[in-house]
């Protein structure tokens, strides 16, 4: 092991030249501390914890490609934007909860369902230029007044 300092630059490098170099303390911990930056420079990162808390001010990932699995995944944010060039869900079952829900589609919306069901507790509005509707069994409308035109 060979620890070097250079007193121009007020550095200190210590090395394992022909090997690994292993910090460690089996009975304590082992702290890092740093006044401005601390980079870990490898070819793999590998982090092994029973549980791992970070926590800063502004956090920045940038991946080419990130792959995240989890037993339980819980987000909670004041606000979350999430800006795609393509959205894909897969999910056994998908349950929304939310006060209000407000959606703006420039395109097409196309759903396909083996049914459809909507309760509404108030008014239910529908507003198109035309409106088609075509069953190949019966169509029923229940009423206490139906108005047309």
């Amino acid at each position: 092991m060979v620890v070097s300092y250079d007193a121009a630059t007020g550095s200190a490098t210590i090395a394992a030249p022909s090997g690994d170099l292993r910090l460690a303390a089996p009975h304590g911990r082992v702290v890092v501390e740093a006044g401005t930056d601390l980079e870990l420079l490898a070819t793999r990162t590998c982090l092994r914890s029973t549980e791992l808390e970070l926590e800063s001010e502004r956090m920045r990932l940038r991946s080419a490609a990130l792959n995240l699995a989890s037993e339980v995944l819980e987000v909670s944010a004041a606000s979350v934007a999430i800006g795609a060039g393509r959205l894909q869900v897969s999910a056994e079952r998908v349950f929304e909860k939310a006060r209000d829900v407000y959606r703006d589609v420039e395109g097409v919306i196309d759903t396909r369902a083996g049914r459809i069901r909507s309760i509404v507790r108030g008014a239910w509005q529908a507003k198109s230029e035309s409106t088609s509707i075509v069953s190949k069994e019966d169509t029923f409308i229940d009423g206490r007044r139906v108005l047309l035109g």
